[in-house]
């Protein structure tokens, strides 16, 4: 009743793809593909195109009381 919607988060690996898009069909649930992890040192944020958006993001997580 708060009026918040929440989703989930989560990492899997390139392999598991097909398996995941079959389990998300049959039980109806949408999931989107936001991004990737790679080898190396720190967090690249970029734009839906492929650009390069932020070189390190200002907010790192919800602060919910700050």
């Amino acid at each position: 009743c708060g009026g918040d919607d929440y989703q989930i988060l989560f990492a899997a690996p390139p392999s598991a793809e097909k398996s995941l898009a079959r389990l998300a069909a049959a039980t109806k649930t949408r999931c989107t593909q936001i991004g990737a992890v790679q080898a190396g040192r720190g967090v690249r944020v970029r734009a839906a195109d492929g650009g390069l958006w932020l070189a390190r993001p200002r907010q790192t997580g919800y602060a919910p009381f700050g």
